[in-house]
């Protein structure tokens, strides 16, 4: 390897290009990084710019691509959704957060909910990431009964990242809806999967979050 070469000056590279050069790439940030530097955090496996005093990562396209969006309609009657349209997500994955609204009804066998009968209007969403079965969706029936599932329980958490954290619901019922806000009041999306019982979410964020509120809706027993 090459030895390093130390600048005491700019570089003006007079319109020239970079060829075949990187960033540097780090375990961890820098203690004390300066406005402007970039770097590869390998832990982490993302870009980062020190930018206004804050070292904050660089999104990308398939970033957005990845996160939860809403899909459009779907036949229930045909089972469980099994991809995106690839104008939406060129890889045609299902990310968890996808959320479809149901224009045939149709009956989903373990879909999570407390019903497997689905009417036209009603939601389905995706709570993992490659879904394989019904028990990795949730839906959301727009004509619930108000005595039997409600916002029952909301919970204030801190999330430690790339770690799973098990939320369990004060109600002994199915969880049938969960959605987390920041301690700003904004919604932050996620990654969710069902726990070992009905009553309980297991969260998976990518990065540490403290005082997350975690709204839980479920049908009680």
């Amino acid at each position: 390897m090459a030895e390093n070469i130390d600048f005491a000056n700019n570089i003006d590279l007079d319109d020239n290009r970079i060829i075949n050069g990187g960033f540097e790439t780090l375990a961890a940030d820098p203690v004390a990084p300066v406005e402007g530097q970039q770097w590869n955090n390998s832990t982490s496996a993302r870009q980062r710019l020190h930018v206004g005093g804050e070292s904050k990562s660089l999104a990308f396209l398939e970033d957005v691509q990845n996160q939860g969006q809403h899909i459009g309609g779907h036949d229930a009657s045909t089972g469980i959704p099994t991809s995106v349209p690839v104008s939406i997500r060129p890889d045609g994955n299902i990310e968890a957060g996808d959320t479809w609204y149901v224009t045939v009804a149709g009956s989903i066998a373990g879909i999570g909910g407390g019903s497997e009968e689905l009417d036209p209007g009603d939601m389905l969403k995706a709570i993992v990431d490659d879904p394989s079965s019904a028990a990795d969706f949730i839906a959301i029936q727009r004509n619930i009964d108000d005595e039997k599932a409600s916002y029952v329980d909301t919970q204030v958490v801190n999330l430690s990242a790339n770690t799973d954290t098990t939320i369990t619901a004060d109600f002994s019922g199915r969880i049938v809806s969960v959605q987390t806000y920041k301690s700003n009041g904004r919604e932050v999306k996620i990654t969710t999967k069902r726990g070992a019982n009905l009553n309980e979410i297991i969260l998976h964020p990518n990065k540490t979050l403290s005082g997350v509120t975690v709204d839980l809706v479920g049908f009680i027993n």
